[in-house]
This record gives structure tokens, sequence and C-alpha cells, in this order.
């Protein structure tokens, strides 16, 4: 370096381009490398290490098509992807694809929430924009009631299951 020299930083580009984001109840929340052939159970720590409390009946998927940008959705169960790698709960991930894990516990209501929030959030502007509102809400005696993103086959007991099953005393005849 020498007097008069000028050097320029330049800040990271602000896209994120062969990653794979895991969030939720995880102890390590990021971005991972994603690779050609990469699976759900690739990016998780084997069963014996998850979290204490984690919710493998319901794990949500958001995926960013690289054609139009528009965001869908998918449902996984851990239990049945960690228990059998052939599943198809163990989803065959793509770039840009961000994985949300679940705690099971009951206080976990805001944290739920806010870790839907950001998809929830994206399913709406795209809304705004002529696209189908890919969103459920559900109220009543739910252990999680709320918003939630509706994945392509997904029936009233998977929503039930993401919205932590039913309280105690639910009516199950109305």
């Amino acid at each position: 370096i020498q007097s008069g020299d000028t050097i320029q930083v330049l800040s990271i580009l602000d896209r994120k381009e062969g990653i794979i984001t895991l969030k939720g109840h995880v102890d390590r929340e990021g971005a991972y490398q994603w690779q050609p052939g990469m699976h759900l159970v690739d990016i998780l720590p084997p069963k014996g290490k998850l979290k204490p409390g984690t919710d493998l009946s319901y794990t949500l998927v958001s995926r960013v098509n690289p054609r139009d940008g528009r965001i869908s959705t998918m449902t996984v169960r851990l239990d049945r992807a960690m228990a059998d790698p052939s599943s198809p709960d163990n989803l065959r991930l793509k770039p840009k694809d961000t994985v949300v894990v679940f705690s099971h516990g009951r206080t976990q209501l805001n944290k739920r929430e806010n870790s839907l929030s950001e998809v929830v959030k994206q399913l709406h502007e795209q809304a705004r924009f002529g696209h189908s509102e890919q969103l459920i809400t559900l109220n009543g005696h739910v252990r999680f009631p709320g918003i939630y993103p509706y994945s392509i086959g997904m029936g009233l007991r998977e929503l039930i299951h993401a919205a932590g099953d039913l309280q105690p005393n639910a009516d199950l005849d109305y």
C-alpha cells in the first residue's frame, strides 16, 4: 500500500446462492452448503442429538421457484424421514430451500408464530400479485392456533399436526 492508493471493500452479495437455510428449534441455525442429491436428514443431526422437545410430526420446507421467484411450501414428518431415509418425507433439497423445525413445548406459541412469520409474509405478498393465497387460518381448541402455510395435498390431519395437535377436551364431533 502506498500513500494516495484508493482501496475499496465491497459488501457481500445480498443473494444466497447454493445454500439451504435451517431455522427454528435446532442447535445450529443458519446457512448450509447445498450439494446435489442432498436430502433433509443430511442437514439435521441424528435423532438422539436433536434438541429436547422437537416436534417430529411437523417440519416446514419453503422453496423458491427459480423461474418466477414464487414461494411454495411442503410439510414433512421428521420422524418418518429419520426412520426411513428412502421415505418421501426425506425430501430432496434444492438450493435456496428453507427448513423450519419446531418445538412441541406448550410455551412455544410465540416461537412457532415467529418461525412461521417470514414465510406467511412472503405468501401474503404473492397473493397481492394475483396468485392464490396459500395460507390457512386454524383457530379453536388446538395447541398453536394461527396462520399456516398451505402445502399441496395438505389435509386436516396435517394441519392439526402443524398446530401442535388438539388440546384435551376438543370436540371431535363438531
